[in-house]
Formats: structure tokens, C-alpha cells, sequence
């Protein structure tokens, strides 16, 4: 003979535990007798109610997001109101963080992460015009690469112009 215990204060009165029932004597308000508690599903739990056993939901130890923010469930029950498994989706970038992303790509489009150490545009240029120096090509080419690179740095700063208007307005 078994007391089969729950606990009596949890609004759900979950199972916590069965011991060997004193004969002669009746169940604590807070056991069942001789009534095992059901072995229950994945997700549930045995608990109380109304002198039998039921199956209350339990999603203990499952992590997710309640309102968007993470959330461990700790207790029994449904899921919390609000919650889901997914993620919630990153905010939105603000004008300042869109301006500097932008003005990044441009100036690594034409130079180098990697403190000013150009291999971009600039630098195929520079490495072209360098390597045209060295054979001693004539001023004609020279002057055509050193053209090419003016126009690549009025281009680069054409684009850092209009992210600039683009953000911060003016003319």
C-alpha cells in the first residue's frame, strides 16, 4: 500500500513522490492511495485533481522566447503566453548604422580593411602603373593609368557624396 504524494500548494498539484502508507490509518490531504500515478506522455506530468490522477502539461527545462526575449520554462503547465521556439527577428539597423555600413562598402570597394593598405580599384591601379614604371612604358601609358586611378578616386568619393546627401542631407 502506497501513499502517492502531490503537491498540494502548486495550483496544478503535481505529482512529487510515493512512500509506504502507514496501515490502518488514511491517506494525508496531499496523497492518493492505492491509486498509482498514470505513467504519462512525453510533455506531461501526473497531477491531481478531484481525487484522481491526471496528466498536466509540463515543458520544464525547454528554452524559447516569451515576448521575444529568452525564456527558460521552469514550471508546470502550458507554454507561457507569448512564447515561441523561433527566434525573434533582429531589429531593424538604424539610419546611423545603414550610413557607416554603406560608406564601409564603398571604401572597401576602392581600399583595404586592413589600415589603408590599398587592393581595391585604387590598388589594381597603383600595382598596374607600378608594374608599367618598372618596365619603362612610355608616358602615354603612364599618364592613362595615372587617369584611370583620378578617376576611380573622384568616383569613390562621387559614391561617399551621395550615401552622405542620402543620410545627412544638404546639397
Amino acid at each position: 500500500m502506497l501513499n502517492n504524494y502531490f503537491n498540494i500548494n502548486h495550483p496544478l498539484r503535481p505529482y512529487t513522490h510515493s512512500l509506504p502508507a502507514t496501515p490502518g490509518t488514511v491517506p494525508p490531504p496531499n496523497a492518493l492511495r492505492d491509486s498509482a500515478p498514470p505513467t504519462a506522455p512525453e510533455g506531461f506530468w501526473p497531477g491531481e485533481s478531484g481525487g484522481v490522477w491526471v496528466n498536466i502539461e509540463d515543458h520544464r527545462g525547454e528554452e524559447g522566447y516569451v515576448n521575444g526575449e529568452p525564456f527558460t520554462i521552469t514550471d508546470f503547465g502550458p507554454y507561457p503566453q507569448g512564447w515561441s521556439t523561433e527566434p525573434p527577428a533582429p531589429p531593424e539597423p538604424t539610419d546611423e548604422e545603414k550610413y557607416n555600413a554603406e560608406r564601409e562598402a564603398v571604401r572597401r570597394k576602392y581600399e583595404s580593411p586592413f589600415d589603408g593598405v590599398q587592393e581595391g580599384i585604387l590598388f589594381s591601379l597603383n600595382m598596374r602603373y607600378t608594374s608599367a614604371l618598372m618596365a619603362g612604358k612610355g608616358q602615354n601609358e603612364l599618364g592613362a593609368i595615372a587617369l584611370e586611378k583620378e578617376q576611380a578616386s573622384a568616383a569613390m568619393a562621387q559614391e561617399y557624396d551621395a550615401i552622405d546627401h542620402k543620410y545627412l542631407g544638404g546639397e
